[in-house]
C-alpha cells in the first residue's frame, strides 16, 4: 500500500506543480484584461529617490492623462490616445492602432510598432509595469509605470 501512495505522489507533484504554474499566468492574464490609466510614472536613477515624472508629463502634453490602455482576451490591446498624444502611444505600439500582448512569467511583452518588456505586477486595481536600464547601481534608472483599473 505504502508503495503505491508513493508512486501517487510521483505522478501527482509534477502535475500539480504545471497545473500551479500555467494558474499563474492564467491569473495574470484575468488581471490585465480591462481598462488602465496611468497615475504615476516614478523614475529612480542611481541610489536617488523615486521621482513621479507624470505631473511634469502632464504639464507639458496635459492629454496624457487620457490615455487609456484596454488590454483585451487573445492577447489584444488598444488605446484610446487623444491626437494630441500620439507620440506618447507610438513609444508603446506604434499608434493607436491594435498592438499584440502576452505575459511570459512576470514579463509584460507588448508588440506593435516596437516591441517593449515590462517587469509586470498587480496589488488590487493597481497594475505597475518596471523598466530597468543600465547595470551597476550608480548608473541604473529604475522606471516604475503605475495603472489604475478603470
Amino acid at each position: 500500500m505504502k508503495l503505491i501512495s508513493n508512486r501517487i505522489k510521483i505522478l501527482v507533484l509534477p502535475l500539480l506543480l504545471v497545473i500551479l504554474t500555467d494558474c499563474s499566468k492564467d491569473t495574470l492574464s484575468a488581471q490585465i484584461i480591462g481598462n488602465w490609466k496611468i497615475t504615476n510614472i516614478f523614475v529612480k536613477q542611481g541610489t536617488a529617490a523615486d521621482a513621479d515624472q507624470l505631473p511634469a508629463l502632464v504639464n507639458a502634453l496635459p492629454c496624457a492623462k487620457e490615455i487609456v490602455f484596454n488590454f483585451r482576451k487573445k492577447g489584444k490591446v488598444t488605446y484610446s490616445t487623444p491626437m494630441e498624444c500620439q507620440s506618447i502611444a507610438n513609444n508603446f505600439s506604434g499608434s493607436s492602432e491594435v498592438s499584440e500582448y502576452e505575459i511570459n512569467e512576470d514579463k509584460l511583452v507588448i508588440t506593435g510598432k516596437n516591441t517593449n518588456t515590462f517587469g509586470l505586477s498587480f496589488s488590487g486595481s493597481t497594475m505597475t509595469w518596471t523598466i530597468v536600464d543600465g547595470s551597476g547601481t550608480a548608473s541604473m534608472t529604475t522606471t516604475r509605470i503605475i495603472l489604475q483599473k478603470q
